[in-house]
């Protein structure tokens, strides 16, 4: 199998640049790894991608976001804040999410704090702040849809955090790649 780089064109319209490379949607393949890209760039005109995920085996790791070991996720908004979540890998784990247990928001976490526990048809699990600080905002869907997780597992956030002590932590935390090779190990 050659590598499919798929590209959306805007026009519906399939492209073929050289030997093995088409480009159509939004996927790239290449032994055995599937990416999702978000935009192309057009430098010397040449296609570059920016990639968005990373498949390793069934599961997919966001790019742009820090991950813990714990299948925790951190995403750091513009404004400085940080949203927090679960990982594909910790909610394909979980199964059909029932229940999720929200933080109390103005509660203060340290880093490796239980955040909450999310509850699925096969067990209940404590998810751990991956960054200290206060809880400024929780996600209210989850209470009605805990479900959102399971479909969109980096859309679905569980909590906003305001930190405490961001750059030193977050030194501490992997990035998509470093993730994806822990993924590997698992």
């Amino acid at each position: 199998m050659g590598h499919v780089l798929h590209f959306h064109t805007g026009l519906g319209e399939m492209m073929t640049l050289s030997a093995g490379i088409s480009f159509s949607h939004t996927t790239f393949m290449a032994g055995g790894k599937v990416t999702a890209y978000k935009s192309f760039k057009f430098h010397n005109r040449k296609i570059r991608p920016v990639v968005l995920m990373i498949e390793v085996g069934e599961y997919k790791v966001k790019e742009g976001l820090y991950y813990t070991k714990d299948h925790e996720w951190a995403q750091v908004l513009e404004d400085g804040t940080v949203l927090v979540g679960i990982t594909d890998y910790a909610q394909k784990e979980l199964g059909d999410i029932a229940y999720v247990e929200l933080p109390e928001v103005g509660k203060t976490v340290e880093k490796g704090d239980v955040l909450c526990e999310v509850e699925s048809v096969k067990a209940v699990t404590e998810v751990y702040a991956p960054i200290s600080g206060e809880i400024i905002e929780v996600n209210e869907e989850l209470n009605d849809s805990p479900e959102k997780i399971n479909e969109d597992p980096y859309g679905a956030w569980i909590a906003k955090i305001k930190p405490s002590n961001l750059e030193e932590e977050l030194k501490e935390l992997m990035d998509a790649n470093a993730y994806a090779e822990h993924l590997k190990t698992l």
